[in-house]
Order: structure tokens, then C-alpha cells, then sequence
């Protein structure tokens, strides 16, 4: 088995031996087949000469307990606790985390829920030597389960208890992209922490930016947090500037469409959001040698917005061309019922007020009960029609298609 590598099952099993790499982080094997899920192993061990193990460390303070209930083996945390090693349940590791600590940030739910009735109730808030929390825990790593149910047992006020380094269960969902936690954490109390600093100046938008959490960041500008586009970390670093350090071109586009390279000023529309491309932020913000790719990816939004715009243009003038032939045949062939109807009803149409456009009613409907082209419907909704099709097919149109141009044009001046 995997975990015997390095042990001499027929020697002294009690012995603490090197466990990786690393010479000065030893093992024993009790604590190797806890962690590995072996109960058969960890009863042999018991029974020939390795029971006082049960509770030994390894180099990094992980006893048997620890092990099985951070790899989510409850049959072995369970026999451990039979025989001895009870304790244990909350004994805290070289970073100064519990079973419970490590149950949840691993996703082991059922081993924290069995932790919990044991005696380690009170560790749900217990902090590490960093001063994680375990809601901070589990909302690093995405474990939304775990996060509702140490909210309801009572770890609600956790929610918006920030680590040693100023960061809250929001800014580390944020960084990590983690949308599911961080829109319920929204909900649950968290909501001002959208904005909240860390100890180095970032924001929440600052941090999805950097790790290219762009779905989010977009989730943050929506809910908030659209002042914090160019809000600068304590290095004097903008969210553009420390994208642009990691050669992330998507997080950079996206920063510019959204006006991060944009001057503080009103835009001339009276729009807000800013004004005009500011140039001085492009080059204090933008690499040089970054520049080149950024004016070729915002080109190719450019010149996806005009296709598009030549495309729809040219299917209204193909849509309004068809529906005026269809209109024009449909009416055509009903126009001898409908007189043959006005002779029968003696003129009754034009007296009770009827006319041109009951008539022209009547040959719409007959278009679409006959199949005929019904594209003339939407007129006077192109604008909507137009906006729903762009959304769709990606097209950047409006104030971020502005911002492409400026920005290409101030790169290349």
C-alpha cells in the first residue's frame, strides 16, 4: 500500500521515521494509516506494539486524529476515540488548527457534524495561529455546505471575522472565485465587505481581478463595488496596473472596457462613470511591452462590433424588404373575401367606423395565420431586439465600446 512506503512493517513499529522528502518532518506509521483510511492497519499497529502511538504527532502536529478526520475517514476517528485517543478531538496542530479546523476546511462534513457531538462543539469558531476562523476556512475553498451549517450551529457572526492579514470570508471567496459563497455571504450579513481592504490595501475587486476571477469581479461592480475600479493598494497599485504585472490580457480588457484607464471627470452625455480615456493612467498602469498585445485584443472587439453592425443592417434591410412582399401577398389574397364580406354586410364596415387600418389588421392576421413573414411585428423595437441579439453574440457595444477606441487610439498616438 501507498502509505507503507518508508515504514518496516517488521520492525519497530513505534518509531517515528521520515514521512516525506523533508527529513526533518517525520511520522509514525499509526499516524500513515489513519490518515490513509486503513482501520484494519490501525487495529493491527494497536495489537502488535504500537498502541502508544494512537496519540503521537507528526513532524507538523497532526496526531491519528487529525489525519483521519481531515481526510474524512470517520470509521478510523471513531475506533481512535473508542480507544483512547479522545482528546484529541481538539487538539490543535503545529498552525494551530483542530479536527474540526481541518474536517471543515477539507469538506468533510459528516466528520465536523460527528466532531460537533463529541466534544469539540466549541472549536466552530476556534481561530488558527493565522487567525482563520473556520468560516473563513471553508469560504476560502468553496465549501458553501459546510459554510451554511456552521452559520445555523453558531458561527453566523464569523461571516465578517477577517484573518491576521485583514481579510474577511468575502475577500477570500472573492479572490478565489467562489460566486455561490460570496453572493450568500452577501446575503447573510456580509455586504458591506465587498469593499473591506486587507492589510496590503487590496479590495475584494482588486483580488478577483489579479487571480483573473473576472465573473466575479463582474458580480462585485454590479452589487457595489464599482468605486473600487481604480482604487489603488498602499503600493500605489491600481487593479489595472497589478493585472497588467501578471500579463493577464482578459482581466486587462476587461478592466479597460469597464473604464479603468478612464479620468475621474464626468463623461460629456452626462452618463457618469467617469470621462474620457486618460493617457497618463495608460502609461503609468500599462507595460510597454504589454501594450502591443492589449491594442490588438481591443481591436478585435472593435472590428467585432462593426461585422456585427454591417450584419444587422443588412438583415433589416432583407427583414423590412420580405415583410413588405409578404404583407403586400397575403393581402392580395384575401382582398376578395374580405370585399365579398363588405358587399354581404352592405358597407356595415365603413359605417361603424372600420376602415384602412381594420383592413390592414385583418391582412396582418391573415399573414400570420397563412405562415407569411411576420419580421414587420417588431417594428419600433429594433433598439431592444438589437441589445438582446449583441448580449448574446458577445458584441461590446455603448460606453465599453467607447472605451476600446479610446484606449487603441491613445496607444498608438
Amino acid at each position: 500500500m501507498a502509505w507503507e512506503t518508508g515504514f518496516d512493517l517488521q520492525g519497530d513499529l513505534c518509531t517515528a521515521i521520515p514521512s516525506t522528502d523533508d527529513a526533518r518532518i517525520t511520522s509514525t506509521v499509526m499516524c500513515e494509516a489513519a490518515q490513509a483510511g486503513e482501520l484494519g492497519a490501525c487495529r493491527f499497529l494497536f495489537e502488535n506494539g504500537a498502541a502508544s502511538t494512537i496519540r503521537t504527532p507528526d513532524g507538523l502536529g497532526f496526531t491519528p486524529m487529525h489525519a483521519a478526520c481531515k481526510e474524512g475517514h470517520l470509521s478510523v476517528a471513531k475506533w481512535l476515540h473508542q480507544i483512547g485517543a479522545a482528546d484529541d478531538v481538539r487538539t490543535k496542530n503545529g498552525d494551530g488548527r483542530t479536527p474540526m479546523y481541518n474536517a471543515c476546511l477539507f469538506d468533510q462534513l459528516h466528520v465536523a457534524k460527528w466532531l460537533f457531538e463529541v466534544g469539540a462543539a466549541d472549536d466552530i469558531r476556534t481561530k488558527d495561529n493565522n487567525g482563520e476562523t473556520p468560516m473563513y476556512a471553508v469560504c476560502w475553498n468553496g465549501n458553501l455546505d459546510v459554510a451554511k451549517w456552521l452559520f445555523e450551529i453558531g458561527a453566523g457572526a464569523d461571516v465578517r471575522v477577517s484573518d491576521d492579514f485583514g481579510e474577511t470570508p468575502m475577500f477570500v471567496a472573492c479572490e478565489e472565485g467562489h460566486l455561490d459563497v460570496a453572493t450568500w455571504l452577501f446575503a447573510v450579513g456580509a455586504a458591506e465587505d465587498i469593499r473591506a481592504k486587507n492589510s496590503y490595501g487590496w479590495t475584494p475587486l482588486y483580488a478577483a481581478c489579479q487571480e483573473g476571477r473576472l465573473h466575479v469581479a463582474e458580480w462585485l461592480l454590479g452589487v457595489g463595488a464599482a468605486a473600487d475600479l481604480k482604487a489603488k493598494d498602499f503600493e500605489g497599485w491600481s487593479p489595472l496596473h497589478a493585472t497588467c504585472q501578471k500579463d493577464d490580457l482578459a482581466a486587462v480588457t476587461w478592466l479597460i472596457l469597464q473604464g479603468a484607464a478612464n479620468s475621474e471627470d464626468e463623461d460629456s452625455d452626462g452618463g457618469g462613470g467617469g470621462g474620457g480615456v486618460d493617457r497618463g493612467t495608460l502609461m503609468s498602469d500599462v507595460r510597454p511591452d504589454f501594450r502591443p498585445a492589449l491594442v490588438v485584443s481591443l481591436q478585435l472587439i472593435i472590428k467585432g462590433h462593426a461585422a456585427f453592425t454591417l450584419l444587422l443592417t443588412a438583415m433589416r434591410f432583407a427583414a423590412a424588404s420580405t415583410a413588405a412582399i409578404a404583407a403586400d401577398a397575403d393581402c392580395d389574397s384575401g382582398s376578395y373575401a374580405a370585399s365579398g364580406k363588405k358587399r354581404r354586410l352592405g358597407g356595415a364596415a365603413s359605417a361603424t367606423g372600420g376602415g384602412d387600418g381594420e383592413d390592414e389588421e385583418k391582412c396582418c392576421g391573415a399573414a400570420v395565420a397563412g405562415g407569411g413573414c411576420v419580421l414587420h411585428l417588431l417594428r419600433g423595437k429594433e433598439d431592444s431586439v438589437l441589445q438582446i441579439i449583441a448580449e448574446f453574440a458577445g458584441v461590446v457595444r455603448g460606453r465599453q465600446l467607447r472605451n476600446a477606441r479610446g484606449v487603441v487610439l491613445a496607444l498608438l498616438a
